[in-house]
């Protein structure tokens, strides 16, 4: 399982920029916070072809994030996600009920992803 993905508090402030990185004119999105509790700066940053792109994501997690909604979960995958609440999402279920849930989320995110692998 990967390292859960831990949400902003609401009220904490996401700052971000865009920067031209190298002659290639490929655009860095970068957000960055500070958690209150652990007082830990974070950041977390993509790189786009264009200047729009790359400003439509900021602004993507910026609204994200005044929701309570992390970058690094906003920007998460569908597997990424399951497996970081996995634990939490079968909580009280019967083991013998996890094998089908298993099998089928594997399926679904391949499905979502489209990184599905003919066996």
């Amino acid at each position: 399982m990967s390292a859960p993905i831990n949400p902003v508090p609401l009220g904490v402030e996401v700052r971000g920029y865009v920067e031209q990185r190298g002659k290639g004119g490929r655009h860095r999105a970068r957000v960055r916070w500070t958690d209150p509790t652990t007082k830990r700066r974070d950041s977390k940053s993509e790189s786009f072809d264009s200047e729009e792109e790359a400003l439509e994501w900021l602004e993507r997690i910026e609204r994200a994030a005044a929701r309570g909604v992390a970058p690094k979960t906003a920007t998460a995958t569908l597997k990424e996600y399951g497996e970081a609440h996995w634990d939490t999402a079968m909580r009280g279920v019967e083991p013998k009920t996890l094998d089908p849930y298993r099998a089928a989320g594997g399926a679904a995110s391949c499905r979502l992803s489209g990184t599905c692998r003919s066996r």
